[in-house]
C-alpha cells in the first residue's frame, strides 16, 4: 500500500475505479513486437476523423458533428469538407503518438508510486544518445568520407536549380560538419 494512503482511502479508490467502465482486452502474447506495434498502431492512431462523427451526405454537402460532450452539427460542401480533412493527414514520418496518462513525461512520480504500489522496480531511465553515436564502432558513418575515411568537411553549399515542393526530398543539410575556413 503507498505509504501517503490510509486502508481506507485505498479502498474508496478502488471502489471509484470499480465503478468506471473500463473497456480492457487481453489477448495471447505476441511472438514478435511487429504484431504488438501493428495493434497499437490501428488502436492509437484512427483517421482524422471516424466514421460515426459523420452523420449524413446529400446535395455535395457534409454534415458531421464536432461536440465532444454534446452534438453539435455543422454541414460544409464537399470540397470544403476534403480540403479542412486534408489539413489533418500527417505529413510522412511524422511522430503523431505521444505518451499519455501515467507514461506522459510528467507523471513519473505518480508512475513510480504505482510500480512501487504493484511491487514492480524501479526502472532506470536510459541515458540519451546523439545519433552520431550509432555509428561510433561502424564504418559506415555518414559523416567519414566513405574511401579514406576521414571526417568529410563542408566547403560549400550547392542550393537547388528549381524549387522544391516535398520537404523530404529537399538537399540534406548537416549542422554538425563545420565549413572550412
Amino acid at each position: 500500500m503507498p505509504e501517503d494512503m490510509r486502508t481506507q482511502q485505498v479502498k474508496n479508490l478502488m471502489n471509484k475505479l470499480g465503478r468506471k467502465k473500463w473497456n480492457v482486452r487481453i489477448c495471447e502474447k505476441y511472438p514478435h513486437g511487429r504484431g504488438v506495434l501493428t495493434y497499437l498502431g490501428r488502436y492509437l492512431k484512427g483517421g482524422p476523423i471516424s466514421n460515426s462523427r459523420i452523420v449524413g451526405i446529400a446535395d455535395n454537402k457534409v454534415t458531421f458533428n464536432i461536440g465532444r460532450k454534446k452534438p453539435e452539427l455543422i454541414t460544409l460542401a464537399i470540397d470544403e469538407f476534403i480540403e479542412r480533412l486534408l489539413k489533418h493527414v500527417p505529413k510522412p514520418k511524422a511522430v503523431l503518438v505521444c505518451s499519455y496518462g501515467l507514461y506522459c513525461q510528467n507523471k513519473k512520480d505518480e508512475l513510480e508510486r504505482c510500480r512501487a504500489f504493484l511491487g514492480q522496480q524501479h526502472i532506470e531511465e536510459p541515458e540519451n544518445l546523439e545519433w552520431q553515436d550509432c555509428f561510433k564502432d561502424s564504418n559506415d558513418h555518414p559523416g567519414l568520407c566513405p574511401i579514406c575515411g576521414k571526417r568529410l568537411v563542408m566547403t560549400a553549399l550547392v542550393k537547388p536549380t528549381s524549387t522544391v515542393s516535398d520537404p523530404i526530398s529537399a538537399p540534406l543539410q548537416l549542422p554538425y560538419v563545420k565549413e572550412a575556413a
